[in-house]
This record gives structure tokens, sequence and C-alpha cells, in this order.
């Protein structure tokens, strides 16, 4: 199965803007966390889309990790991680 995964780099102003950033909100607000009632895009935040429309989604990592106090993730979590993607993903076909 071909997938075209593209990549927001919160962390990078290489090719952001303000309006290149609302934009990315207004399209997909109905899938975001409401912070102080404004949408609010966090990371990793995963989105799967056919034919226009968002089919699945994931947000953060796997529950069993803390990302302030764990390091790295164990083989258990990445395996995880891994499955809910392939799950999200084959809703492409």
């Amino acid at each position: 199965m071909g997938v075209d995964i593209y990549y927001v780099d919160v962390y990078s102003k290489d090719g952001y803007s303000e309006e290149i950033y609302a934009k990315l909100v207004d399209i997909i607000k109905d899938h975001l966390k409401v912070v102080d009632g404004v949408p609010t895009f966090y990371v990793p935040q995963v989105f799967v889309i056919k034919d226009g429309e968002i089919v699945g989604e994931h947000l953060s990592l796997v529950d069993s990790y803390n990302i302030n106090e764990d390091g790295d993730m164990n083989e258990k979590q990445r395996n995880e991680l891994k499955k809910i993607y392939i799950e999200i993903i084959e809703k492409l076909r």
C-alpha cells in the first residue's frame, strides 16, 4: 500500500507563517483539543486522510509512556504505537 506521509515540524520556523498555521488549524480544528476556547495543535498528532476527509487519528504516544520522565520508549511501547499507527493507516483501504 503506497502511503504519503507529511510531517509538520512545530519546532522549525522554516516555511512557517501565522497564515499557514491558521489554515492548518482551520482544516483540523474539529479534531484538536480546545484550550481556553482555542483549538490547539499538540504533537505528536497523526491524521489519516482519505479523499480529503480525516478517517483516523492518534494523539500522543502510548498511555504507559511519560515523555517528561521516561527517556526513550521501550520495545513494548514502540510496538504498541506501531500497532496503533497500522490500525489507523489501514483505514485507507
